[in-house]
């Protein structure tokens, strides 16, 4: 396997929290949704997971986007982060959906973190952007899952496609989300894994994020679910 690399740099901004993914109760009504991938993406040995996020994001259903380039992502996020310059490895989310808005693929975009907010959106609207941490036993996932342990390798941004809330997970909790990564087919089951709920709400609460918003088919460019 690669030495896969990172690339989501944490950088928080209290104002986010005026923009917040709302609870929706119509989400209690659904145990499964899962959200068609455009492809599995591979960011080989490059720190711009905030790009290749992204792309995945754009290209996913419900509006499919297509001829997304996730190195233009990653710069575009590098030109809209807090950062000055572009002289540097790696993007943050906020500069990611900036870059989407001011572009025209998004027309808002909201937080969550925690997992409530991301569960209810998952199920009735679409994926979500998430980062967090990358812990060292995450890299490998194992018998589908991704559990949280060993060192941290360092911020990630990955994508949401789907929430299972009746899922029996090994742990003995119950209900997972469906992620796909930027590390190719080779990874997981297929560039995909799953982490639980609770898991989940460890990663977003211990300085993670996740973002989600109003897509836009660019220029008509899109195509069917």
């Amino acid at each position: 396997m690669k030495n896969e690399n990172f690339g989501r740099i944490y950088k928080p901004d209290p104002r986010d929290h005026n923009y917040l993914m709302s609870r929706d109760e119509r989400a209690n009504k659904i145990s499964r949704r899962m959200w068609g991938l455009g492809s599995v993406l591979d960011q080989g040995q490059t720190p711009q997971c905030v790009g290749y996020s992204g792309a995945a994001y754009l290209m996913a259903a419900p509006v499919r986007n297509r001829n997304v380039d996730p190195y233009w992502l990653y710069k575009l996020a590098q030109k809209y982060d807090e950062f000055p310059g572009e002289n540097y490895d790696g993007s943050t989310v906020r500069g990611l959906f900036k870059g989407l808005h001011k572009e025209g693929y998004v027309t808002e975009y909201r937080w969550a973190f925690d997992v409530g907010p991301v569960l209810d959106h998952v199920l009735l609207e679409g994926p979500v952007v998430v980062g967090t941490t990358w812990y060292s036993r995450m890299t490998r996932p194992e018998n589908g899952y991704c559990w949280p342990g060993g060192s941290a390798e360092g911020g990630h941004a990955y994508l949401i496609i789907g929430a299972d809330r009746v899922r029996k997970n090994p742990d003995g909790t119950t209900g997972a989300f469906r992620i796909v990564n930027s590390w190719g087919r080779s990874w997981g089951q297929s560039g995909r894994a799953w982490i639980t709920f609770a898991t989940m709400d460890r990663l977003l609460r211990d300085q993670g994020e996740s973002a989600t918003a109003t897509e836009v088919c660019k220029d008509g460019a899109c195509d069917a679910d």
